[in-house]
């Protein structure tokens, strides 16, 4: 089990606890950011923030970064803000904060050619201080991961795109933090289709960070709680070269023994760039409708989300050994045992996508 799974347990344990021994305790309110339908923000789109309740809106204040997270998923202090410490009323660099008349919602409005023009992912802070009409703030940043991307699947030239193996690294803030790891088969098509299987990945020792991307630290998990998933997408091509990503919503079912974690439409919205060895990187967004935690049949709901995530393409000689392999081996070495968790939908690869990747080729 990785660190998401454990973490999200504790979430659950700690929920609980807190509802049974903290009742005259005045919380803060909380923010959530409200995922837009489909998951996808446009460009220019709005942002709407929900609070848990009625807020002074004097203490609502914004900064937006850039993914620029370390290996700690924290934000280095020697990063600079697009937007830094904008307040209710203000606009900061086309990009407008406004509380709501019932101070329980923000939008937060964005120029379509600036900052909300579509393009790499983004981290909505919200600064400490947030505070309810009684005076009680949170006292530290809430972070939130989001993206602006194109909707259209139409591209008029063929797509360049390395196949191959991608470690897919997404790290969840809130409300833990907690790192959630896939090592991926991608294969694409000329017109920008791709399919990708993948099965968990775990640091093999203690010793190596929970989110490392080194295929060298990595394996494939084949126990009774690995998992794996499947998913389908599009790789746009822009008129100036850029490669967006996205992918169509799926189920992601994790088995945390008794419970299982489902992850309601999940979808990936990202950018392909090249990292410094000149190889295809994916850098995006998470988003899910919602989360599930299903003990026995009996289900609990939490709300939607999302989170950033980075894939890395790995060489051959370097990939960790039992991953999927495309239109070969679905599942790799989960599930081999009768352990773990692997159910491609019941048509796997999409119905011809093999025979078109045999006859002509992948995109690179």
């Amino acid at each position: 089990m990785n660190s998401v799974t454990s973490r999200i347990l504790s979430v659950a344990v700690l929920a609980s606890m807190l509802s049974l021994g903290c009742e005259t305790y005045n919380a803060p309110p909380e923010p959530v950011l409200v995922q837009p339908e489909g998951g996808v923000f446009g460009p220019g789109d709005s942002l709407f923030v929900r609070f848990s309740e009625e807020i002074d809106a004097d203490s609502l204040a914004i900064s937006l970064w850039g993914d620029v997270r370390d290996i700690e998923l924290e934000i280095p202090d020697d990063a600079d803000p697009f937007v830094d410490a904008c307040r209710n009323g203000e606009t900061c660099d086309g990009v407008t904060i406004t509380v709501l008349e019932n101070r329980r919602r923000a939008r937060i409005d964005f120029d379509p050619d600036g900052l909300g023009a579509a393009g790499p992912p983004l981290i909505l802070d919200i600064n400490p201080g947030l505070a309810d009409k009684d005076g009680n703030d949170t006292g530290r940043n809430v972070y939130f991961d989001f993206q602006f991307q194109d909707k259209s699947r139409i591209n008029t030239v063929d797509l360049e795109f390395q196949d191959g193996v991608y470690i897919m690294v997404g790290s969840v803030n809130e409300p833990l933090p907690a790192v959630l790891t896939l090592i991926s088969d991608m294969k694409t098509l000329k017109d920008g289709t791709f399919v990708m299987s993948g099965a968990e990945g775990d640091p093999v020792s203690p010793e190596f960070a929970d989110n490392t991307a080194v295929p060298e630290q990595l394996l494939v998990d084949d126990g009774n709680l690995a998992w794996t998933a499947h998913v389908a997408g599009f790789v746009k091509v822009e008129d100036d070269g850029t490669r967006r990503v996205e992918t169509d919503p799926t189920l992601i079912q994790l088995p945390l023994g008794p419970l299982t974690l489902k992850l309601v439409d999940l979808r990936l919205f990202g950018v392909v760039v090249k990292n410094e060895e000149g190889n295809d990187r994916i850098e995006g967004t998470l988003s899910f409708s919602k989360i599930i935690l299903d003990s026995n049949g009996r289900e609990t709901e939490y709300a939607a989300g999302a989170a950033a995530v980075a894939g890395e393409w790995v060489a051959p000689n370097r990939r960790p050994q039992g991953h999927p392999v495309i239109c070969e081996d679905e599942c790799g070495i989960v599930d081999d045992r009768g352990l773990g968790f692997c159910e491609p939908p019941a048509v796997w690869p999409p119905e011809g996508f093999c025979e078109a990747y045999e006859e002509f080729g992948n995109a690179q």
